[in-house]
């Protein structure tokens, strides 16, 4: 599902971090319903579905931040949190 949600991604390094922004797919997505309508789709938790797009791309990449956009606009931000596995490798 991740896979049809991002179109595109990019990798900076901003204040000595990697942070990826991620590229919303608009055709896919739609931020609103009609008043009084029962949306039958399963909601998806956008930041569980980013950091899962990130970690198939970029297994053993340290990523610190996120950004969300559509277009030139920013939709959400949010720092990534490490698995337990890269916590033991750091000690």
């Amino acid at each position: 599902m991740a896979r049809d949600l991002f179109q595109g991604y990019e990798v900076k390094e901003m204040d000595e971090e990697l942070t990826v922004i991620l590229d919303l797919n608009t055709m896919n997505e739609e931020f609103s319903t009609e008043l009084g309508t029962i949306n039958a789709k399963p909601k998806v938790n956008l930041q569980q579905e980013a950091e899962q797009y990130i970690r198939s791309i970029f297994p053993k990449l340290k990523i610190a931040r996120v950004f969300i956009m559509v277009d030139s606009l920013l939709i959400a931000s949010f720092p990534l949190a490490r698995t337990s596995s890269s916590r033991k490798n750091n000690k």
